[in-house]
């Protein structure tokens, strides 16, 4: 993380790694972003980045650690609604955890998951 000028430069390559799939590239710079610029208020938007790209490769528990770890952070903790969000994003997250594994699909690529699946999500949320 050192050898970029700034929180732009971190974020630009996390997103290039993300996007030509070198994800440990894209999970090692957000991990040093959060690190490093824990008092920039785009720390909640670096969370999400990372855990997204969890979700991205079906890594669902390590999505949930993420979010974990952003709602414990003090800057985070004071703002109710971005707080409140990374709460529902844990709750989405244990949910479809169950749902996919019903479906014998544990670690399907969030974006590889059928339309009925995340249906069924949204249906076991709204019990």
């Amino acid at each position: 993380i050192s050898q970029f000028a700034d929180l732009d430069a971190v974020l630009d390559f996390a997103y290039d790694a993300k996007i030509s799939g070198k994800y440990l590239d894209a999970v090692d710079a957000y991990e040093g972003a959060i690190e490093k610029y824990e008092n920039d208020p785009y720390l909640p938007f670096l969370f999400i980045d990372l855990g997204n790209v969890h979700k991205a490769q079906g890594e669902y528990n390590a999505a949930i650690d993420v979010y974990e770890k952003a709602v414990n952070m003090p800057n985070i903790q004071k703002d109710l609604n971005i707080l409140r969000s990374f709460e529902e994003n844990i709750d989405y997250l244990k949910a479809l955890k169950i749902v996919l594994r019903k479906h014998k699909a544990e670690h399907k690529p969030f974006g590889e998951i059928d339309e009925a699946i995340l249906k069924e999500v949204e249906g076991s949320l709204n019990k």
